[in-house]
């Protein structure tokens, strides 16, 4: 029951974000970007096929309780669905392609009242949930490591671009808020 379970919460996590890659994309994308969107979707697809293969080919020497498993799963969900809410927040703003719309608002409420990046936030979940679903360390490892750079890398990028528009009430903002997790990092 979990396998299927874990299928239909992948899958969705599929499809959403091929939906977001296809219909949120910037129809004329600007180099503000800088390879960063491409960066972050090789990333994903070289740790999760990694992470995939190590965990289908070398199995670990414990099973994990169903109770984990559920956790995973509720992780994951919990992710997907909250990483599409924030998107949905931001409306005509949020786009694949790092850009500034010309109506574009600097946002500080909702999820953005603690974290600046909580689409990201989310993904993190997901990927969390992910990885313990893959019951390997070194399969969580091989997924993770790359995920995060991209997204450090990614993160960097969208700052300066909102610190380039917004100036000082985007510096202002950054003391506030965490980038990722509330009240940690």
């Amino acid at each position: 029951m979990m396998t299927y379970i874990f299928a239909i919460v992948v899958s969705s996590w599929l499809l959403a974000e091929l939906w977001y890659a296809w219909r949120l994309r910037d129809p004329q994308p600007k180099k503000t970007d800088e390879s960063s969107l491409l960066i972050l979707w090789g990333s994903v697809i070289l740790g999760v096929s990694a992470g995939a293969w190590i965990a289908l080919y070398h199995k670990t020497a414990f099973q994990q309780a169903d109770w984990i498993q559920g956790l995973a799963l509720v992780l994951m969900a919990v992710g997907v669905i909250g990483r599409a809410w924030v998107i949905s927040t931001l409306g005509k703003f949020f786009t694949v392609n790092v850009r500034i719309h010309q109506q574009h608002e600097l946002k500080t409420d909702g999820f953005y009242r603690r974290v600046r990046h909580p689409s990201y936030s989310f993904l993190l979940l997901t990927f969390v949930g992910f990885c313990i679903q893959l019951n390997h360390w070194l399969a969580a490892l091989a997924v993770m490591i790359p995920v995060l750079l991209a997204f450090q890398r990614r993160i960097v990028v969208e700052e300066k671009v909102l610190l380039t528009h917004f100036g000082n009430a985007y510096q202002e903002y950054m003391s506030k808020t965490k980038r990722l997790i509330p009240w940690i990092s």
